[in-house]
């Protein structure tokens, strides 16, 4: 349901000006050429052989599979310093049988629907050892679920990123300089499309119910809305001395310009397909039917004289039958005309852009549209709609698996897909997201599940809580991450007091054993956050304790968590002359001392202490081991699971 025209200029001043009449021939000698290329591209074979049914060579059925031995587990990635939150995950697995022809085994951490792509992991002699690392990701905070797949993969679709860049800033995310907010142009222009409608029906309601001068009122908040602030048709229109404009000031003529920039400028971009240019060319249609407003008799245009004509009215009576009128323009630009699209159109065709397709003998396509069908529903969460041909039937005990995916291996796992004679066709929908702004590839693949390990639930509330996020916390950092950062910056301000006495400088000295002091406890040092290496301390103790005794606790979650708690027992609490309390006694000495001398060997024995909190001694560990152990309560111990 394209409109009656297509716009294509690559000249926006000289589009503005252009009428009608220019549109549909530019639009008709555009498509010529289009349907010649792809009538030539037919004959010369470049569009591929024709869909023969085929069947990919059956893998053997899934036996009973050898037990699964070792582990995976997160740790901090190595930058020389604990990164806190950039984990890696450590995969040291044997027992591992070796995988059909053609088949692999692929690793993939998961939360739900929502995970991460660990690629190929290889096998050799039944063992896989290898790290991932995941920079910027806590990978306990957003995963419980490791899991082991055999698969071969039966085709991806990838995005060009040059006109994916340009489809997200109309259907995602854009940046403006006067722009309101970061939404999408397509976003906005549907937003002020309804609020064009909404005041353009309190405008015809005023003037059925015979209030003119509310009439008057919603006919400028009308005008306005269409046409944006940096509009000079922008004005007090009903002679009250205020602009009035309840939309977001930018205008629906506003989006419409930028969706046209963006969109012409995908239609060209590099290693753009035939099929986001069609789609390209195809919001630009929807875009020519209300836009521009310039006197080329778009709805734009008759909408603004339907105001003028409503505002020229001396009585509600008089202005009754252009606001009805003002109002059905209203919603013929936001839903379109029978076949004439409208904002709602342009915008569907803009996510159309992003659709993926299969590669031969495969056939059919992977379409984005929008939850629901109400003009005013949401235009940020999504639903794909799988329609394939031609699918080679899978093995026994194997299944089709679809997945999303993004540059940096994130995944939006679709699960397994339903095939039945050679189709699949599956509508899948995710209400308040936008998968277009996520990702950019299409996988499906065969296979079965081979192992996997859930981490259970009530210990991973506490896990989270010492790892990732804790509410009780200064900005909520975990309660082991607050720890270590805290326990670091411990160390430094002893090393401070020593280098400060180097230089004869007791004041100075004396100033960092204070701020030493609140780093430990927690208290009296306005650079510390406040809870000090004790009270992040005093958290990890408690949530590892919790953890250990929730329902669903393994062995594994139950050792380590013991293994963390008697680490901390090293330095906290702050008594029984442990650590803490050692080092406590040193920094009073050197606040209390009256030279240099004097303070000279406590300095000393309290970076030991520090040093000591932080690294450990020997096999006593500090706060680095009990990081350690609790990360390590996060282990995955994948169990064989065969074909599901």
């Amino acid at each position: 349901m394209w409109p009656k025209h297509r716009v294509w200029r690559n000249d926006r001043t000289d589009l503005q000006r252009a009428d009608r009449a220019g549109y549909k021939a530019g639009y008709k000698l555009l498509r010529i050429a289009l349907t010649l290329a792809l009538v030539l591209a037919h004959v010369l074979g470049a569009i591929g052989p024709q869909v023969v049914p085929t069947v990919l060579a059956q893998a053997p059925s899934p036996q009973a599979i050898a037990d699964v031995g070792g582990s995976a587990f997160p740790r901090d990635v190595d930058t020389g310093t604990p990164s806190l939150n950039s984990d890696s995950l450590v995969i040291q697995l044997d027992g591992i049988s070796a995988t059909p022809p053609s088949f692999s085994v692929q690793g993939y951490l998961l939360e739900n629907v929502d995970g991460l792509w660990l690629g190929e992991l290889m096998v050799n002699a039944g063992v896989i050892n290898t790290v991932r690392d995941f920079p910027g990701i806590n990978l306990p905070a957003n995963y419980s679920n490791f899991r082991l797949m055999w698969e071969r993969t039966l085709f991806e679709s990838t995005l060009p990123p040059a006109a994916l860049e340009n489809i997200r800033a109309v259907v995602f995310r854009a940046e403006g300089e006067d722009k309101p907010g970061t939404l999408g142009y397509g976003v906005g222009l549907l937003r002020e499309a309804n609020t064009l409608v909404q005041h353009a029906n309190f405008a015809r309601q005023d003037a059925n119910a015979g209030r003119l001068p509310g009439t008057r009122l919603h006919t400028e908040h009308t005008l306005n809305i269409l046409v944006g602030e940096s509009d000079s048709r922008h004005i007090d229109h009903n002679g009250d001395g205020k602009v009035e404009n309840p939309g977001d000031d930018y205008g629906v003529l506003g989006y419409a310009d930028d969706i046209y920039t963006q969109m012409s400028i995908a239609a060209e971009s590099e290693g753009v397909t035939d099929h986001i240019a069609e789609q390209s060319f195809a919001v630009l249609d929807s875009l020519g039917n209300f836009w521009p407003a310039t006197g080329g008799d778009t709805w734009a245009d008759q909408l603004i004289t339907l105001g003028e004509a409503v505002l020229a009215a001396e009585s509600a009576e008089d202005a009754a039958p252009h606001a009805v009128a003002m109002h059905q323009m209203a919603v013929r630009i936001r839903d379109g005309l029978e076949e004439q699209g409208g904002a709602w159109d342009a915008f569907e065709a803009a996510q159309g852009a992003a659709d993926y397709f299969p590669d031969a003998p495969i056939t059919g396509s992977v379409r984005h549209t929008r939850v629901g069908t109400s003009a005013t529903g949401p235009a940020t969460s999504d639903k794909l709609m799988l329609a394939f041909e031609n699918v080679p039937q899978p093995s026994g005990g194997y299944g089709l698996w679809g997945y999303l995916v993004d540059d940096a291996g994130n995944q939006l796992f679709l699960g397994e897909l339903p095939w039945e004679e050679g189709a699949v066709s599956v509508e899948l929908a995710f209400p308040a997201r936008n998968l277009i702004g996520r990702y950019n590839q299409f996988r499906l693949t065969e296979g079965t599940l081979y192992a996997q390990s859930v981490l259970p639930v009530a210990p991973l509330t506490d896990i989270r809580k010492s790892l990732a996020v804790a509410e009780d916390t200064p900005g909520g950092v975990g309660y082991g991450p607050g720890m270590m950062q805290a326990a670091q910056q411990l160390r430094d301000r002893t090393a401070a007091i020593q280098t400060a006495l180097g230089l004869s400088d007791l004041p100075a000295a004396k100033t960092h054993a204070g701020a030493a002091r609140g780093l430990l406890t927690g208290e009296g040092d306005p650079g510390a956050d406040g809870f000090g290496v004790l009270g992040y301390a005093a958290g990890l103790d408690l949530a590892m304790q919790q953890a250990s005794s929730a329902t669903g606790a393994t062995a594994n979650i139950i050792d380590r968590a013991a293994e963390a708690r008697a680490a901390l027992a090293n330095f906290y609490p702050a008594g029984d002359d442990n650590w803490s309390a050692a080092l406590q006694a040193q920094l009073q000495l050197i606040l209390d001392a009256g030279s240099v001398g004097a303070a000279t060997e406590p300095a000393t024995q309290a970076v030991t202490l520090a040093t000591r909190i932080l690294n450990g001694q020997e096999s006593d560990g500090g706060a680095r081991a009990a990081y350690i152990a609790a990360q390590r309560t996060a282990e995955y111990f994948p169990g064989e699971s065969g074909a599901t």
